[in-house]
């Protein structure tokens, strides 16, 4: 009987270590995405120095749709090997709902200064939340600046992260099992997409993508791809259907290509 129970006792320790392991995951990572939306935004005049122009004037910014002025999430900016850039993210910021700033419109602009200190867009992004939806931001976290081609040329990976309502007007739901996410980012001038939604089931999780997306360097895609899967790892944001390469497939809506 002793030589039987042990076994199973060491069983059940290591279970039960790996179960409270995958929680511990699951509480860093509603962690980790909390303090992503814990950012308070700003008035774009308040944007650092290296965020203007030559003559000290920010950079003319986006409006949401209907016409009102945004306000500054964060501005990026970097030199590489193509010159001197500005990656300014912006919100409308709509609802605070505890430490949450949650915007219902987004938009992100890229510029790159030129010879005499004027700032050049290359670049502009809008979007907004669906009916449901509490509200959106981007992604402290999970939005990086990799280099992608080894070239000394940063790309920027932006990620938008989209939360539920609970249903009442003082919560929302920031589960990372819950809601959506977007990933954008661009190639000689051609935007691509990657559009994930996550849920408890594998029929409730798909991940879609633009035509844009399938004609990129095979190291590209390796990289978006082996980002979906380390987020699903992690517990981060499970968009896993049963495809363990995490290839999207191609998006149907063609007002979404």
């Amino acid at each position: 009987m002793l030589s039987k129970a042990i076994p199973n006792r060491i069983a059940f320790f290591f279970g039960a270590l790996h179960y409270s392991g995958r929680m511990c995951l699951r509480l860093a990572a509603v962690a980790t995405l909390a303090c992503c939306a814990t950012l308070a935004l700003a008035d774009p005049a308040e944007a650092p120095r290296a965020c203007r122009s030559a003559d000290g004037a920010p950079a003319r910014l986006a409006n949401d749709e209907h016409g009102t002025p945004m306000k500054l999430a964060r501005c990026e900016h970097w030199v590489d090997r193509s010159g001197e850039y500005q990656l300014w993210l912006l919100g409308s910021d709509d609802r605070v709902v505890g430490d949450y700033h949650l915007s219902r419109s987004l938009a992100a602009q890229l510029f790159r200064r030129q010879p005499g200190g004027t700032l050049a867009q290359q670049w502009i992004i809008r979007d907004r939340v669906d009916d449901g939806e509490a509200g959106a931001w981007f992604s402290q976290h999970l939005t990086e600046f990799p280099d992608l081609d080894g070239n000394g040329v940063r790309v920027p990976v932006l990620v938008l992260r989209f939360v539920l309502d609970k249903g009442k007007d003082d919560e929302v739901d920031t589960n990372p099992f819950e809601g959506r996410l977007k990933l954008i980012l661009f190639r000689g001038g051609r935007k691509v997409a990657v559009r994930a939604v996550t849920g408890e089931l594998d029929d409730e999780r798909h991940t879609t993508a633009t035509d844009s997306y399938f004609a990129l360097p095979a190291a590209w895609r390796r990289h978006v791809q082996g980002r979906l899967r380390a987020w699903a790892d992690d517990d981060v944001f499970k968009s896993d259907d049963g495809n363990p390469a995490f290839v999207p497939r191609r998006e149907r809506d063609p007002r979404l290509r």
